[in-house]
């Protein structure tokens, strides 16, 4: 249980979070007091969450989504905002499936520092320096294959050319293109030296046919 008062923002992830549990329950065979059980915490307080009387913190959206087997952003979309860093110990290992570069890496797992991330969820390695400063090289791309992709996720997108995976949010999907914009802002002075691939000056077109892979981005660790 968090110490924080609870906002209006705390109140609408609990709505959330109720919908989630009355839609998985059945399929997982979860009632509230198993779902408290499998995170330590009793029936009441796992009510309460819903009810949105307690504030969750960030290891408690995390345990909830991990036992509900869902994105942690579907409990609360403004996670990345709430939170910037992810402050739990321990370290997860997770399989890696690509680089920015497209280059072939030789490390086939990646250590990703105090998530409680599911093992469906994979890596994408920064291998050079066209992300800089945004992404600087070493940083991981979170991913999970199986996460729904809406307008305004953020997504790593697999280029058949060179097969590498480059973030990008999404501004909408067509039967033919998806289009996308810059991952995050930089300054108009560095955009320019930028190439328009990594950073957009705005909302750019991608032919599906020039995709190999699409998926949704729910995590960054900085080297």
């Amino acid at each position: 249980m968090s110490n924080r008062i609870v906002t209006q923002q705390d109140k609408v992830a609990a709505k959330r979070l109720k919908k989630i549990y009355l839609r998985k329950k059945g399929e997982l065979g979860l009632t509230q007091t198993k779902l408290g059980k499998s995170m330590k915490l009793s029936q009441s307080s796992v009510a309460n969450y819903m009810r949105g009387e307690f504030s969750m913190n960030l290891d408690t959206v995390l345990r909830f989504s991990k036992v509900l087997e869902v994105d942690p952003h579907e409990i609360d979309p403004k996670l990345n905002k709430r939170f910037s860093v992810v402050p739990l110990a321990g370290a997860t290992e997770i399989a890696v499936i690509g680089t920015l570069s497209g280059a072939y890496s030789t490390t086939r797992t990646a250590k990703v520092r105090g998530l409680n991330y599911m093992n469906h969820q994979l890596a994408i390695l920064i291998d050079n320096h066209a992300l800089t400063p945004i992404l600087p090289q070493g940083s991981t791309l979170i991913v999970d294959p199986k996460a729904a992709i809406t307008s305004g996720s953020r997504i790593a997108v697999q280029y058949k050319e060179d097969g590498g995976h480059v973030p990008y949010e999404l501004v909408e999907m067509s039967e033919d293109s998806i289009t996308v914009r810059a991952f995050s802002e930089v300054s108009k002075d560095r955009r320019d030296l930028m190439e328009k691939k990594y950073f957009p000056h705005k909302p750019m077109m991608i032919p599906l046919a020039d995709i190999a892979n699409i998926v949704k981005v729910v995590g960054l660790q900085y080297p």
